[in-house]
């Protein structure tokens, strides 16, 4: 609360029937609203459907993580999108693995989890990569990789302790 965000992301319904507008809006305060356009297979449709999607206790619709990271992801795989894949370092243990795998599912997104995921571990993030060999290559791979090792440390400096 005490650094919020100047750029603000929504998704909105569409269909046949439903064509918001979508794109980017700033305010004249300089906040930017993001508007993307996400098929209607992803929001609720029922009221069981909003206990599974959306965050309890909210003063307004706010998608569970899990449902919002399987919604990036699929963004992020269109053709002509703008949005970018999910960072790899994000700390999946605060994630409901049975509810994120039953979303997955039921959205076939299962694929695209899986490869982001796969891509996530194979540069050294989470619990089970702890040996990360480093091969310098060009500047900016260096940079990247020293980015991402410094993300690592701070992942791994958040979990707990093994006794």
């Amino acid at each position: 609360m005490n650094n919020p965000s100047a750029i603000v992301m929504a998704v909105v319904p569409t269909s046949a029937h439903k064509r918001p507008n979508l794109g980017e809006v700033t305010t004249s305060g300089g906040d930017v609203f993001r508007f993307y356009g996400l098929a209607e297979r992803f929001f609720p449709s029922c009221d069981e459907d909003r206990w599974a999607l959306y965050q309890p206790g909210r003063p307004c619709d706010m998608f569970r993580p899990e449902a919002a990271l399987l919604q990036w992801l699929y963004l992020a795989a269109l053709k002509r999108s703008t949005v970018t894949p999910p960072p790899r370092d994000v700390d999946m243990s605060t994630l409901d693995d049975v509810h994120l795998n039953e979303l997955a599912r039921r959205w076939q997104l299962q694929a695209k989890l899986k490869a982001w995921h796969d891509d996530a571990n194979a540069m050294g993030y989470g619990e089970q990569q702890h040996n990360l060999s480093v091969n310098a290559g060009t500047p900016s791979q260096a940079k990247s990789t020293a980015q991402g090792e410094a993300a690592r440390a701070r992942l791994l400096a958040r979990l707990p302790k093994a006794r």
